[in-house]
């Protein structure tokens, strides 16, 4: 598994305390959003993880995600720099919020400004989905498609990969071991004739 997934499933089970199906519900949601959006699955997930260390719950996640990739569409951020940037917002680090007409602010709660986050982020609705329809959005598509393709293809050439050294090592230990075992015979043949 790529690295991204053991961290999501680690910051929503172990450190979360949510169950296998909420972990399970953002993997799917991962993969729906890199088929209808620019972005990866496996960056996706990454936010999922940040969004995650901010406190918010699976289904906070979930709802929020598909406003995410509208604005780091909009705003040209990668999905991870988006969500660290939500993660600020939510604590009342709301600058770049504000431009926008997003009104967060340390003096309310983070779920006040989850509320106004998401209640914002609506007027760039679709924006994420549009962006696939250009040709650099079509090019990053391909780029996931073939990510997914090479991580399908690794997951089943790992094994035979793996086996495949083992034989290789095995045999190279067995001519290392008979070209020692050879060797020692020379030797003691040497010693035994005194050449």
């Amino acid at each position: 598994f790529p690295v991204t997934i053991q961290q999501l499933k680690n910051a929503i089970i172990s450190i979360g305390g949510e169950s296998e199906k909420a972990y399970a519900r953002l993997i799917k949601q991962s993969e729906i959003l890199q088929a209808t959006t620019i972005f990866g699955d496996d960056d996706i997930q990454a936010a999922q993880t940040v969004l995650s260390t901010f406190g918010l719950t699976s289904a906070q996640i979930e709802e929020l995600l598909p406003k995410l990739t509208d604005f780091a569409t909009v705003t040209g951020k990668d999905i991870v720099s988006a969500a660290n940037a939500i993660g600020g917002a939510l604590q009342g680090a709301g600058r770049e919020f504000k431009k926008l007409g997003i009104d967060v602010s340390a003096n309310n709660t983070e779920l006040q400004n989850y509320q106004s986050i998401l209640q914002g982020l609506d007027k760039f609705s679709g924006s994420a989905a549009q962006a696939t329809q250009t040709l650099s959005g079509s090019f990053e598509q391909l780029k996931n498609d073939a990510n997914n393709a090479q991580e399908e293809i690794g997951s089943k050439f790992a094994a035979a990969w793996l086996n495949f050294q083992k034989g290789a090592f095995g045999a190279i230990n067995a001519i290392l071991g008979f070209n020692k075992a050879t060797q020692d015979k020379t030797d003691a043949t040497n010693i035994v004739t005194g050449k």
